[in-house]
Parts: C-alpha cells; structure tokens; sequence
C-alpha cells in the first residue's frame, strides 16, 4: 500500500450454500477463491480466510478479511446466511435441481429483514455444453430478486476474478451506501 494513503479494515462474512444434495461445487469454489486450486480433498467445515484489497473511493483503500463457510440446507445454516455479509447460492448448471433449490434460497434470503449481499454462481462452466440452467433464467432471478449472478468453473479458474470482483464491489458499495446515510 502507498504510503499516506488511508485504509480502513474490514471482516465480512460469506456464506456459500447451494445443492443441498451435493456436487453443485461449493467446496471446490470456496478452494478455488481462497487457494486457487479446486483441490478440495480434505476441506472440512470451518471458516476459510482470504484477504484482499479494494478503493473505497478517493485515496481510501479497504482492507477485506473475507471468511468464507459452506453451508448445508439445515437449520443452523439458515441462522448462519442470518449472520453472513453475502450469501453465495452455488448452481450446478448442469443439474434443474440445483437451480429450483437455489431458486428456493433466493426466495428465503429475499424475505429477510437485513438481507445480505446475494450472488448466484452458475458453474461448472466448463460443461457449459451440458449446461440446462442459462443466463435467461439468472437474469430473471436478477430482475424479480435484486440478486446478482455470474458464471464460474471452480475447475479452471474461469470466470473467478469476475466472482471476486462483483463480490468486492457489492460490499464496498453497501460501505459507501452506509456511510451516506450516516453523514
């Protein structure tokens, strides 16, 4: 970092959820994020830490803690998305399934009081000629839900930094947003 510029510190916390019933690749999202691998082998149910950088606008610069932790369909994981910052619902683009139970999700997080950032993550996008779930049906997600969406290959690495990215710039905004407000 520049020197004289100010930064300010930040933790967030994200949950990532999607195909209760498993292979939708949170797991290997989560590795591909945080480690740049889709090597998920070992990977147990805890926080997995990533920090990054982004402007807050002008010479101010955030330092974000990311705390990244996967979700089951159970209870608890309901009161978890009630404590998260973002909620990644993961589909499957290969699987009906997978986008009706994240349709389901978006339905449930939409309704809450404070409700968290919320990205769709279509991947798998490395079998998109297997694909099912298209861009179409993302899109009116988007429009009913006020929810944003992008497409991922946990696998290759495809269309991570853009993940990233829209993850990043949904929480600085909401800052920003909150710091208007405050002012």
């Amino acid at each position: 970092m520049e020197a004289g510029m100010d930064a300010d510190r930040v933790t967030w916390k994200v949950s990532v959820t999607g195909g209760a019933k498993g292979g939708s690749g949170k797991t290997s999202l989560i590795s591909r994020i945080v480690y740049d691998s889709d090597a998920a082998i070992g990977m147990k149910r805890e926080l997995f830490r990533k920090r990054f950088s982004a402007s807050l606008g002008g010479s101010r610069r955030i330092i974000a803690e990311l705390l990244f932790q996967e979700l089951d369909s159970s209870e608890s994981s309901a009161s978890a998305i009630l404590n998260s910052n973002a909620v990644m619902v993961v589909v499957d683009i290969t699987e009906q399934p997978s986008y009706e139970e994240a349709v389901e999700i978006v339905r449930y997080v939409s309704g809450l009081e404070r409700r968290p950032l919320t990205i769709i993550v279509g991947n798998k996008l490395d079998r998109k000629y297997e694909a099912v779930v298209w861009e179409d049906e993302m899109k009116s997600l988007q429009k009913k839900y006020g929810v944003e969406y992008c497409f991922v290959a946990a696998k290759n690495g495809e269309g991570i930094q853009n993940l990233i990215n829209s993850l990043l710039d949904g929480l600085v905004s909401r800052i920003a947003q909150k710091r208007k407000a405050n002012a």
